[in-house]
């Protein structure tokens, strides 16, 4: 007896010594989120879930085994494509120790369109399931920590699977396998000492003053008024603070500026800040980064700037879909993925707003 007591003692110190904010953020030891996954690369993937081929749509808890490793990337990551290296070697070390019935492996393209996965499982050479989330619909329900490649470690609970330990970054397969194996024995002991860094552990965006902001605002403003303005600032119900153009003669005018941040998918890359413009229809008509990188956290050039906003401007919020070979500024995909996500987003204030703004 004593032995079992120890035992669980040193599972739950273990369990307890890398708990973080991060963790009650994820779920960590709870429930899953019964994610909703679109359309498979190919049938044989439906069965190697153990589903039917015959299907399009299903939700995680519809997927059968005793583990689950969900792993959420976005094709353009740097340490994503070394992590699919990793995984493919997992999933054909499953299969020479005939542990594929009991652990099932699913990859989703955060930001990524089926085509644009299916194009980077042919590259890599994949062969376990995956399938594309353009809309990042996986990773904001596990709580968004910033940060791809995220491996998520998953042990059958009734009809439902039960998040038991996550991974931010770059993880050797060889130390999955290991804690799968321990998760197939009833064990809960961390697969690694550390679960990675989250974007809120990153380094931050510089800071903005208000003034800088007012300066940033107006002038977008000006600038797709074609006039000088005054601002008015409007608060949603939600608390969204968006601003409004008025114009000295004449009244308010149908022009709004949002300033927000969007974190990145990429464990390398920073927080994206921007202002944009639209009016109550939804229809965009202007942009302005304040902190927006590519890669190797460059800033964007003017002339990246001026591409990127010629290619968003006139386009409606609530059907902006995104293009990487088209609406992409060069080195930087995962960046302007997400401004359009967030943009894209914002449709969904534009009833708030037409009720409070004259």
């Amino acid at each position: 007896m004593k032995r079992v007591v120890l035992t669980l003692s040193l599972i739950l110190l273990a369990v307890s010594a890398f708990c973080t904010d991060t963790d009650d953020k994820i779920g960590l030891n709870e429930l899953a989120p019964n994610v909703e996954v679109t359309k498979l690369l190919s049938p044989d993937d439906y069965l190697l879930l153990g589903l039917d081929k015959n299907i399009e749509t299903f939700r995680i808890n519809d997927i059968k085994g005793d583990v689950l490793v969900l792993e959420l990337f976005n094709r353009f990551c740097l340490s994503c494509w070394e992590q699919a290296a990793h995984m493919q070697s997992l999933w054909e070390q499953l299969e020479a120790e005939g542990l594929k019935d009991r652990v099932k492996v699913l990859a989703l393209g955060q930001g990524n369109s089926a085509k644009g996965v299916s194009r980077f499982r042919s590259d890599r050479k994949l062969t376990y399931p995956i399938s594309g989330d353009p809309n990042f619909t996986a990773i904001d329900a596990f709580g968004d920590p910033g940060g791809t490649p995220l491996s998520l470690f998953m042990v059958r609970d009734g009809g439902s699977w039960l998040l038991t330990d996550y991974h931010i970054g770059k993880m050797e397969n060889t130390l999955i396998l290991a804690g799968v194996k321990r998760l197939l024995a009833g064990e809960r002991i961390p697969f690694t000492a550390d679960r990675g860094t989250p974007a809120s552990q990153r380094e931050a965006p510089p800071e903005i003053s208000e003034n800088t902001k007012t300066q940033i605002i107006v002038s977008v403003l000006n600038r797709v008024a074609g006039k000088p303005v005054r601002v008015k600032e409007i608060t949603l119900a939600d608390g969204t603070k968006l601003f409004q153009a008025i114009d000295p003669d004449t009244g308010p005018m149908d022009l709004f500026v949002r300033v927000t941040a969007r974190r990145p998918v990429c464990d390398l890359c920073h927080t994206n800040t921007f202002a944009f413009a639209f009016d109550t229809t939804g229809k965009v008509v202007g942009f302005q980064p304040i902190y927006v990188t590519k890669i190797g956290n460059q800033n964007w050039s003017d002339e990246d700037t001026a591409a990127f906003e010629s290619r968003l401007t006139g386009r409606k919020m609530t059907s902006l879909g995104f293009d990487p070979d088209i609406d992409a500024v060069t080195g930087a995909t995962m960046s302007s993925s997400l401004i359009y996500d967030e943009i894209r987003r914002t449709a969904v204030m534009l009833d708030k707003l037409s009720e409070i703004a004259p």
